[in-house]
This record gives C-alpha cells, structure tokens and sequence, in this order.
C-alpha cells in the first residue's frame, strides 16, 4: 500500500474518532442537563401547609413536582439553594397558597355530559324552560336527542308539573327529555314518548308510574327510575356524541385544577359512563396538545409515577370485568 494511501485512511478514522468522541459528548451533556432536577422557589406568600407543626409558611421550594423545603424566606432562600445565581424565583406577593383538593367521589363522564345538556338549574317558569330548549334546538340536526336537567316545578308562578306539549311546541322534531332537580321524575315531549313506545296503553312498570291526563293520554311526565329509564334507554349517548363529550370532559380538567381540585377519584357506577365518556379512551387522557390534560395527569400523581397510572387506567382492562369491579365495589381505589 502507498503512503499516501495510508495516510488517508488514518485520518479517515482519526475523523471518525473524533465526531463519535464529539457525539458522545454532546449526548452525555444532553443527559446530564435532562437528569438535573429543576427547582422554582415561590416566596413572600401566605402558604398553608396542613401540618399542625408548622402551619403557615412563607417561602417553599418545589423540585420536579415535589416540594423539597418549606419555611421562612431566609430558610429556602439561604439553606435550600434559593440565593443562587439563576435561580427561577417566583414572588407570591402576599397570595394564598394551600394544598390542593382531593375529589373522593367524582362522575366525569356524567359531568362532561351535563356540559352538553340544556341547563334548567334555577329556571323561573315554564316558559323560560320551552326558550332555552329551542335554542338548543339550534345546535342539534333533526332526530337528535336533546337532554337536561335542574328544573324544579315549585319555584314556577302556578307549581305544576310540566308536559309534553309544552316540549313539543319548543322541539317538535327532536326528542327531548329533561330530568327534574331532584332527579326523581322527568319530562319527554311526544317525539321521545313515541321512539320509547309508550302510550296510553303502557302500563306502569313496577316502582314507577307514567302520568297520564284526563283523557288517558301520557302527560309526559315520568315518574321514578323505572318509568324514566324507559326514554332513557333510547338515548345513544356513545353514538355520534363523543367528539362532543371529549370536548366536554377537558372543559372539566380544566375547571378542576382551575378550582384547586388537584386529584379525583372517578366513581362511575356502570361501565357505559366510562365508555360513553370517552374515559378509557388513550387520546383524550393523552393529547400532549392540550394543557388542560397535562395539568389534569398531575393530578393523579406527580411525575413519572402519573404515565403508570394512565396505562392502568381503564382503556387497558377488559370492559366487562371492569363493569362487574365497578358495580361490586365503586368506590374503592383503583
């Protein structure tokens, strides 16, 4: 082999020594720079700590989610790193800090779906109720069902119940049920009457009772949980409402931690709140686009330790043995 030859090929691999070495060295850096713990320090607050020994605080120091000291200012600024140059610092200007809420008993798939429900809490009269049903009216296609819930017939002028005419004049083409405040009775106009087959000819089903006027006709009024699941059933909550329900449900990740409600524990009774909530579905609990999400996931845990509770969550077990632990034993911690 010439030497010129060989020299070639010793500084071809002198140069590829060196960009590996440089390479090497950049990932190293990268990694030392990822692996090093963030800390903020929030100072001159009125923090609250929950600890009888030291209940009120001034200053504390958070590290990757996790509060690594707590006390005076001069205490986290001086003996917990706060005083070093760069230091992220945030002035809390005198406002009230205190630990999050803990939710024991939560229905997000039934709190997403009241989002697209007609609200009737607190209407004033009948005809307030037939307003705000017709504007609904505009936001659904024809035959889609429209729902709500909250009125409360004895803080109407005359204290009657109301009817499905009334519900037939403000949606004659859609079925609609609205379920009173104390969700004992309810009211369908005649489209949803119709697509449940019930007619003066129905009988009551046991524990429940369907109203009827003078001439034998159904009023529209149902009454307890076995006449009302009878419109109920009809509903296609999972067909063609999801998109909406997901909509709706990161609206209420975004109103808890916005409310101080920093964990939560779901408390569904049957499997079809979840499925219909869209609730085991990965790409609502896991759209990195929405900030909502990733401040919610932080409230299941902090940290690595929240990715481990989404895996475990309910999209990755059998939905009918989910269903009967559910029903079994609903408020027990997953």
């Amino acid at each position: 082999m010439k030497a010129g030859s060989r020299r070639f090929l010793f500084l071809l691999c002198l140069l590829t020594f060196a960009v590996v070495a440089a390479v090497s060295t950049l990932q190293a850096k990268k990694g030392a720079e990822q692996n090093t713990p963030h800390t903020t320090y929030y100072v001159h607050g009125r923090i609250y700590t929950n600890d009888p020994a030291q209940p009120w605080a001034e200053a504390m120091a958070v590290t990757d989610d996790k509060i690594s000291c707590i006390g005076k200012v001069a205490h986290v600024l001086l003996d917990c790193g706060g005083s070093r140059e760069g230091a992220e610092t945030i002035h809390l200007h005198d406002q009230f800090v205190m630990p999050g809420f803990n939710d024991a008993h939560v229905h997000l798939g039934g709190a997403a779906a009241d989002e697209l429900a007609v609200p009737l809490l607190g209407v004033p009269s009948p005809q307030e109720m037939q307003k705000r049903v017709a504007d609904a009216v505009a936001h659904h296609k024809t035959g889609e069902w429209i729902t709500g819930g909250g009125w409360d017939h004895t803080m109407w002028p005359e204290k009657r119940f109301p009817n499905r005419q009334q519900l037939d004049a403000a949606a004659p083409k859609n079925p609609v049920i609205l379920t009173h405040v104390s969700g004992h009775v309810a009211v369908a106009n005649s489209l949803a009457l119709k697509i449940a087959e019930i007619d003066k000819n129905t009988p009551n089903p046991p524990g429940g009772e369907i109203e009827h006027d003078a001439l034998g006709e159904p009023t529209g009024m149902l009454k307890e949980g076995a006449a009302m699941s009878l419109v109920k059933v009809k509903i296609p909550f999972c067909l063609g409402r999801f998109s909406g329900l997901r909509a709706a449900q990161r609206g209420r990740q975004t109103y808890c931690p916005h409310h101080g409600v920093a964990a939560v524990r779901h408390a569904a009774q049957r499997f079809a709140e979840h499925a219909c909530s869209g609730w085991h579905h990965r790409p609502v609990l896991e759209d990195r686009g929405a900030k909502s999400i990733h401040r919610w996931r932080h409230g299941f845990a902090h940290g690595r330790h929240a990715r481990t509770l989404l895996r475990r969550s309910i999209h990755d077990r059998d939905p009918h043995e989910r269903s009967r632990q559910i029903e079994g034993d609903g408020h027990r911690a997953r």
